[in-house]
């Protein structure tokens, strides 16, 4: 068998591979054999795993499990299915490979620099009162993430929560035609994601009626990227099936999530940390319902009206309330209740001001703040999403809609000092519930311009407070990039905690009779 050694960095290798070659087109070297790939230096562990990731194995044997040497130490044999073409340029073969020999490869495992990056899958939608906003913000990230470099895999959530994925999802204007169905497009499939970390991929649903021992095909995306705002996405759900399909993802844990949609919970983790909130009054619907005067009292007694009555678990202003008397007080618990399943009502400042700042980590790094802009006394959903009419229809100018299309100050007309110590509670807000990734604080500002509290932390902020990190000087490309390494380095961190032992109790437990 002739030996070739060919030199080729192990990111252009990948790439390679994954496209597969373009056989007979001239200046490009073919292989039809199965051939040998051997290491000069072993790649580290994430390294065969991504490798693992991208080679699937219907297409080819897997590394480190090629049945023709398995679990080889240095190197793997392969028997493609396809041809594999290396163009004129990019390595260096000697002698020139030709047509049908056997190869031996030598593979350099440090990445190229402006090779092609990893596929990320933007998953987006969702069971949700904040779907539409979700898609806006999805489109937004997908948008940098291309002027990235990544290669991207859209998957929609609809409002009952199936999953679809396909590059026809990477469409803001269809999402707003009346009746828009996912399945009538020719590029959307039906998935779902396994919690068995052995897939660690999406599988999908295939038509029709199957054969017994049919394997289902899969789609690979080396990061999953969530912009999901609200309930079933933002509130730890889908991060706890992303822990056990055991997969890189962008964002807060699980935790952090939970903790970022649950506002008595959070309010309690930043009282023990030491940072200013408002005091709260809540109640469970059922126990509300058994003793609703007794509720409106207990509130009367902690707080002179106004007050404010919000769902605990609902973001983008969603059934937020102000009230001036006890009958407002039960019409807006009411409304609440329709939305969640606790309801909290504190004090209404009086000729406040709002301050937002978002956080990326860890390490905690604190964006310029921005004082939004409104019109009454309460930030609403529309005036978040609707400003201008944009929110509804931001497929021409993506950067100025969402979160984006808000009337906003940036930075906040507020004092260095000021500024600096609102920056430094949003990274203790942050680290108080476990952040990761990225998230946007919001502050209550007292008409004195110097006393403030913490509002509300949202671990998953619409339009990813880009606009906050663009006026901070960080690109929307570049703010992408950190969040998927991010991911990345969380995940290879995590597989290297120990979630079991070596030892088997029940061997040595006696039988029972």
């Amino acid at each position: 068998m002739i030996r070739v050694r060919v030199h080729v960095s192990l990111q252009r290798f990948l790439f390679i591979m994954r496209k597969g070659g373009t056989p007979g087109k001239k200046g490009t070297h073919v292989v039809r054999r199965p051939f040998a790939l051997k290491w000069d230096v072993l790649p580290d562990a994430e390294v065969l795993a991504r490798m693992n990731r991208w080679f699937h194995p219907d297409r080819w044997p897997a590394f480190g499990f090629s049945p023709v040497a398995p679990r080889c130490p240095r190197g793997v044999v392969f028997a493609p299915a396809n041809s594999i073409g290396f163009r004129t340029g990019n390595h260096e073969a000697s002698p020139p490979i030709r047509r049908g020999r056997a190869v031996t490869i030598t593979v350099d495992p440090v990445p190229s620099p402006g090779m092609p990056k990893q596929t990320v899958a933007v998953l987006f939608g969702g069971r949700s009162v904040e779907h539409e906003v979700s898609i806006i913000s999805a489109h937004q990230a997908m948008d940098a993430l291309e002027v990235a470099g990544y290669s991207l895999l859209p998957i929609f959530l609809d409002k009952h929560g199936a999953w679809y994925a396909g590059k026809d999802l990477y469409n803001l204007r269809q999402y707003a035609m009346p009746g828009f169905r996912p399945e009538t497009l020719r590029d959307a499939h039906r998935v779902s994601l396994s919690p068995d970390p052995g897939i660690r991929q999406l599988v999908l649903h295939p038509h029709g009626a199957k054969g017994f021992f049919y394997k289902p095909p899969v789609l690979w995306a080396d990061v999953f990227f969530p912009v999901l705002h609200g309930t079933f996405g933002e509130d730890g759900c889908l991060q706890g099936l992303f822990e056990l399909a055991d997969v890189p993802y962008v964002g807060c844990g699980v935790f952090a999530s939970a903790a970022g949609m649950d506002k008595i919970a959070q309010k309690e983790l930043f009282r023990r940390a030491g940072l200013p909130v408002l005091d709260c009054v809540w109640t469970h619907r059922t126990a509300y319902q058994s003793a609703e005067e007794a509720f409106l009292s207990k509130v009367e007694a902690a707080f002179p009206y106004p007050v404010i009555a919000k769902p605990n678990s609902l973001g983008s202003s969603i059934g937020i309330r102000r009230c001036s008397s006890r009958e407002e007080l039960r019409d807006a618990l009411a409304v609440a209740f329709t939305f969640d399943q606790r309801v909290l009502v504190e004090r209404a400042l009086v000729g406040f001001k709002e301050v937002n700042c978002s956080i990326i980590g860890p390490p905690a790094r604190a964006s310029v703040c921005e004082m939004p802009t409104h019109e009454g006394d309460l930030l609403t959903f529309d005036a978040k999403y609707k400003s201008g009419g944009k929110g509804a229809k931001g497929a021409g100018k993506m950067s100025k809609a969402g979160m984006a299309s808000l009337n906003r100050k940036i930075p906040a007309p507020i004092s260095e000092p000021l500024s600096e110590r609102i920056q430094d509670c949003a990274a203790a807000a942050f680290q108080a519930v476990g952040g990761h990734g990225i998230s946007r604080v919001d502050f209550l500002l007292e008409p004195d311009g110097d006393t403030f509290y913490v509002n509300e932390i949202n671990t998953l902020p619409g339009s990813l407070s880009f606009y906050l990190w663009e006026a901070s000087g960080m690109p929307f490309d570049r703010l992408v990039t950190l969040l998927v390494d991010g991911a990345v380095e969380r995940h290879r961190q995590s597989r290297q905690t120990r979630h079991s032992l070596d030892v088997n109790l029940l061997a040595a437990a006696r039988p029972v009779a």
